[in-house]
């Protein structure tokens, strides 16, 4: 089975038909190449790839390509508005671990009293990108 065709889907969400001015096959190889940074950043989350190529051209400005450096965020913020309850803990992992090297130890507590958190992340003493971690999590903002 050959993979789907990212472009006529990128094309079709995106504000502006202007990117269409590449040739086909460049257009595809970028959508490509942006597509495999999101999934290797993020390998545990599953999303449909023309999902993820349609919610990037709806962020991506007119008659552009979504910039490569933005790839992972988008991937994990798909998942999030897709409803994937372990990128909901992956998401409130990756922004309070970015608080935590910003913010005082006060301003951190402050953040997470009023953004909340997933209190079962929060128990494991080092949390990384386990799956095992998060396959059981159940945010309590999820529910």
């Amino acid at each position: 089975m050959s993979p789907p065709s990212l472009g006529p889907a990128f094309l079709a969400a995106a504000a502006s038909a202007s990117a269409s001015s590449l040739e086909t096959d460049a257009l595809e190889s970028a959508l490509a190449a942006y597509v495999q940074a999101a999934r290797a950043a993020w390998p545990e989350l599953e999303i449909d790839v023309l999902d993820f190529v349609r919610y990037a051209a709806v962020r991506t400005p007119p008659g552009q390509l979504p910039p490569l450096a933005h790839a992972a965020d988008l991937w994990l913020a798909c998942a999030c508005v897709l409803g994937d309850p372990a990128s909901v803990c992956l998401a409130d992992e990756t922004i309070v671990a970015f608080l935590g090297r910003q913010l005082s130890d006060a301003q951190l507590q402050f953040a997470e009293r009023h953004l909340g958190s997933c209190a079962q992340c929060r128990q494991d003493p080092k949390p990384g990108r386990s799956t095992k971690h998060r396959a059981g999590c159940q945010p309590e903002h999820a529910a």
